[in-house]
């Protein structure tokens, strides 16, 4: 029986306990994936990182509760693990439908300070459900701190499973949907714990009704004004015709006689563009799926920038990445392509085109001349051994969300160095890479690119040479030749411009007056300029963030010149990056450090313990987030997909490490600093040796990548499950009473863990945010030499 318990309702830690500790901990992290989703469907994905955040703040501040009513809880345990996953059953629902009828639009917080108001009730309402489960998992922790190492082992069993089936629920069931399913496995594990309890009458037959109650409340998704389906549906006889949802977003068709899709049309078309169902990813970034009935009206596919490469090629073998509906597809194939490979990364939209609306795509993806590929297009070139006479990439996402910078903390394997040679290497002698991007002002997009192609002299592609660019009223299309351009290319080049009325700001030999202003070539220095004020060095795999730009020394001239008005200018996906770091730290001191240095005063030497507590259970929390995403970051383009590369590195580090925590109680005699040393060590050879090289191991099947992966990881995951129950175990034999903090400071750490390590990766890289993990685990483990005496 645990010493902890001081009351008469004393519980011996049984099955129950230890079954619905994974229920709980699995409907957690389930709730915080699904809600990731939502955000990205009613907002923008960046808000994502505030979900992150506000999940493990609520674990946070669970601590702080069970450290202030920690005698009056375990007085009564058994009551309170009872009632804690009851109301998180209730939570889950009902908080996401109150936080909706909240108004928030975070485009009017700098001029509409109850925006920041409004955005604060959303985020202490969607924390309530993480601190109840917290408070479960917690209270778990401090009443059988004894069984530390089997407690900690179904809590990561629980939130790796949660991960998993989080993906997998995506596919099932809306996101909405899901935080139903989810509560009503919380009260599974309320019943569990109450098994031929008294309580089990008393209270889970009350609550069946509340529940039935809260998903009566209408649930009216909250989306952004400034998301296109937004303003498709308010067009003359606008109708959804169809919906689904996967992991990789909520795809959405709908038609209405007014609704045309032609980015960058040139001005000089005149007829009719055919009738066409858009496809919204996450209420943003349409996708068009062309009727191919009336041959007439497909001129118009002639008249926009991307089809500039077919002025120059004669029945190309093309290659697409980002097909989508299928656009690109359609003008390859009226241009007279030979055959064309379009590459896909989301299942459900090459679904949507053959089958759903097959006969409306005129049976696109059932030429006999196109082969659909569903899979990353980067991965896919990199496993491939064909050559390509064209490889296009045009506009993967909408221009609103690209102009307003909330693609900045997405990393895209398509826009690096590294990918922009692989590309080189899969084109014919004449070949030609194509990439589209929209006309933002600034031009940072198309400065990157050719950025970007600079770097391909190394293999022996001068772009200066090779490379041409046009741009319309919305896109800029820059084509960059294998080989040289010849007099016979730039001729059509400019015919093509000058029939359809483009804008050619670049060939070789091209005259300085007519040159784009923004070209490294360019002897005016505007480029050198806007290197100073923007983040346009080229994108790499070890920093994939081609959408950042935001440079900070560039804020006080932006803010000088513009005042409020800079925010036009960066990133809202970094700027609310940053917001919730400095939100994160502001509420773990709040909530962590001045809590202890309040209580530490009231116990005779309690300053230094209460510090040596934060410093060690804090630098677990950073530095185990910290390499989780670093870890994340280098598989994802071994896995072709960031969906697969969260969910075996999250699933398989929790599940392992959790095996690690069940170890470590027969690892008691060794010398404490051993699992710290081995973490080091593990983690040095992640980062040293080569990575997992798609030459050799890329043309394996998905199911042996992942489990590569697992495999690769699961030596330093298992030393990682460790530190947190050995430092449990000897805060218990030190002071016990501190064990509700250790919980409480390791949450919050971990939601500063979480975000600050998302800005370490986008401002210098993978292998830095890997030595910081690394130089938090050397922290926790010379404080852990210091404990020696103190037996587990």
């Amino acid at each position: 029986m645990s010493r902890s318990f001081e009351g008469g309702d004393e519980m011996k830690p049984n099955w129950r306990i230890y079954i619905s500790i994974p229920i709980i901990s699995a409907s957690a992290v389930a709730a915080e994936i699904l809600l990731m989703r939502l955000m990205a469907v009613a907002i923008w994905y960046h808000f994502a990182y505030m979900i992150i955040s506000l999940s493990l703040l609520g674990y946070g501040v669970s601590g702080t509760f069970l450290a202030i009513l920690r005698k009056r809880l375990l007085s009564r345990p058994k009551l309170w693990l009872f009632l804690i996953p009851l109301a998180l059953s209730i939570s889950l629902p009902l908080c996401f439908r109150l936080s909706q009828m909240i108004g928030f639009d975070p485009f009017l917080m700098m001029w509409e300070p109850r925006h920041f108001l409004r955005l604060f009730a959303r985020y202490l309402l969607l924390m309530i459900p993480f601190f109840l489960a917290g408070s479960f998992t917690g209270l778990c922790i401090a009443a059988y701190s004894e069984r530390i190492g089997r407690i900690y082992l179904f809590d990561l069993l629980g939130a790796g499973m949660g991960s998993v089936g989080a993906i997998g629920l995506l596919f099932l069931l809306k996101p909405w949907n899901g935080l139903n399913l989810l509560s009503a496995f919380s009260l599974l594990g309320a019943i569990f714990i109450s098994w031929n309890g008294r309580y089990l009458l008393r209270a889970v037959i009350p609550v069946l009704p509340i529940l039935a109650v809260v998903n009566l409340i209408p649930l009216r998704l909250d989306i952004s004004q400034y998301k296109y389906l937004v303003a498709a549906e308010r067009m003359p006889e606008a109708r959804v015709l169809y919906e689904t949802s996967s992991p990789l977003g909520l795809l959405t068709a709908l038609r209405s006689p007014a609704l045309r899709i032609a980015p960058g049309l040139s001005l000089a078309y005149e007829g009719d563009i055919p009738p066409q169902i858009a496809v919204f990813t996450d209420a943003d970034s349409p996708t068009a799926i062309t009727s191919p009935d009336d041959p007439e009206k497909l001129a118009f596919l002639d008249h926009m920038t991307n089809a500039l490469p077919y002025v120059l090629l004669k029945r190309p073998k093309v290659l697409i990445i980002g097909a989508g509906g299928g656009m690109d597809v359609l003008s390859a194939l009226t241009h007279g392509a030979r055959e064309v490979v379009a590459v896909e990364l989301n299942q459900q939209m090459v679904e949507m085109v053959s089958k759903e609306f097959s006969d409306f795509a005129g049976g696109i993806y059932s030429d006999p001349r196109v082969r659909v590929v569903v899979g990353d297009g980067r991965g896919f070139v990199e496993r491939s051994r064909e050559r390509f006479d064209l490889i296009q990439i045009s506009l993967v996402e909408s221009f609103r969300a690209s102009a307003a910078g909330v693609y900045a903390l997405s990393e895209s394997y398509l826009y690096t160095v590294e990918a922009f040679k692989s590309y080189m290497k899969h084109l014919t002698e004449n070949g030609i890479l194509s990439i589209t991007r929209w006309s933002k002002i600034p031009p940072v997009d198309t400065m990157k690119v050719i950025w970007t192609m600079e770097k391909l002299r190394s293999i022996g592609i001068s772009p200066e040479e090779n490379m041409a660019l046009i741009r319309s009223w919305a896109t800029d299309t820059i084509i960059l030749k294998r080989s040289r351009l010849t007099e016979g290319d730039i001729e059509r080049i400019k015919g093509f411009c000058r029939e359809k009325l483009y804008d050619l700001v670049y060939y070789p030999g091209i005259p300085a007056e007519e040159m784009w202003e923004f070209l490294p070539y360019n002897p005016t220095g505007r480029w050198e300029w806007m290197e100073e004020m923007f983040n346009i060095k080229p994108a790499t795999d070890d920093k994939p963030y081609f959408f950042h730009f935001f440079r900070w020394r560039s804020l006080p001239y932006l803010v000088k010149r513009m005042g409020r008005n800079w925010l036009i200018l960066i990133e809202w996906g970094y700027v609310m990056l940053v917001a919730t770091f400095v939100q994160a730290v502001a509420a773990s001191i709040l909530l962590i450090l001045l809590p202890i240095r309040i209580l530490s005063r009231r116990r005779k030497g309690g300053g230094w313990m209460g510090l040596r507590v934060f410093l060690y259970f804090g630098a677990l929390g950073f530095g185990f987030m910290a390499m989780e995403i670093a870890l994340i970051q280098l598989f994802s383009l071994f896995l072709s997909d960031p969906i697969y590369s969260v969910a075996s590195v999250i699933g398989g580090m929790l599940v392992i490490a959790g095996l690690g925590s069940l170890i470590s109680r027969r690892l008691s005699g060794l010398p404490p600093e051993l699992p710290f040393g081995l973490i080091i060590l593990f983690s040095l050879i992640q980062r040293y040796l080569p990575r997992l090289e798609f030459s050799t191991l890329a043309h394996l099947p998905l199911p042996a990548r992942i489990g590569l992966s697992i495999l690769s990881i699961a030596p330093l995951a298992f030393f990682m499950g460790m530190p947190f129950p050995m430092g449990i175990r000897r805060l218990r034999a030190a002071d016990e009473s501190l064990i509700p903090w250790a919980w409480g400071v390791n949450g919050c750490t971990s939601v500063i863990g979480a975000v600050g390590a998302m800005i370490i990766l986008l401002s210098l890289g993978h292998g830095v945010l890997l030595f910081t993990a690394m130089g938090c685990y050397v922290l926790a483990g010379a404080l852990a030499m210091r404990t020696r005496s103190i037996p587990e």
